[in-house]
């Protein structure tokens, strides 16, 4: 048993060619002259007994190389859209009450607070803390305001000297993809709302990903 012998000429063993292909080269494995194998996209045919020596190399002779890459083919067709991605990070827009002597209601109305937002969706939230000054008691109302058009409102009545908190909370998408102005309308008569530590005031509005109806 020869483990590592040149081999003689080909007539000597009887073969059909002189290359005897093997699997890709491998360190470790024995190869004898005349064995070939495909390596890094080119064939060699061994000329020498070796192992551990990948061609190309003095043991190794080039059979055939890798050709060069062909030109790039012509698009394909386009594949169907993919999943809606996650919205990025969330973009707050908010604003407190003026100064610290109160704003006070008007039967007609008045602006507590306002917020220009840029398009897009948003979940608006309005606290205040409201106040009845009068002697008598009182009705009040707050109203959030797209432009000139009511997004929502609430109400109640309070008593004399006495106060209560409101909140309204809507969920709304700005029309057209354009800019709009948000805003916190009071109604009534000696009801104040103040700013103060104890009792804050706030618009808030945070803009989400897109509105689905579900």
């Amino acid at each position: 048993m020869r483990e590592l012998s040149e081999r003689g000429p080909c007539e000597d063993r009887g073969c059909d060619c002189c290359l005897h292909f093997r699997e890709a080269w491998t360190a470790g494995s024995i190869y004898r002259p005349g064995e070939a194998v495909p390596y890094n996209g080119s064939s060699y045919v061994a000329l020498h007994l070796n192992t551990n020596d990948p061609p190309p190399s003095g043991n190794w002779a080039l059979i055939a190389a890798k050709g060069d890459a062909g030109p790039a083919g012509a698009a394909g067709a386009q594949g169907p859209p993919g999943a809606a991605g996650t919205a990025g990070g969330t973009e707050v827009y908010a604003v407190t009450a003026p100064g610290p002597n109160g704003i006070g209601f008007q039967p007609e109305g008045t602006d507590i607070g306002s917020l220009s937002l840029p398009a897009g969706s948003y979940v608006i939230m309005a606290s205040v803390a409201i106040f009845n000054v009068d002697a008598d008691d009182q009705n009040w109302t707050l109203e959030l305001r797209i432009g000139d058009t009511v997004l929502t409102n609430g109400g109640g009545r309070l008593i004399t000297s006495s106060s209560a908190n409101g909140t309204l909370m809507v969920l709304f998408t700005a029309v057209n993809d354009s800019a709009t102005t948000i805003t916190l309308r009071g109604y009534g008569y000696n009801i104040v709302v103040y700013m103060d530590v104890s009792q804050p005031f706030s618009l808030v509005a945070m803009k989400v990903g897109t509105l689905h109806n579900g």
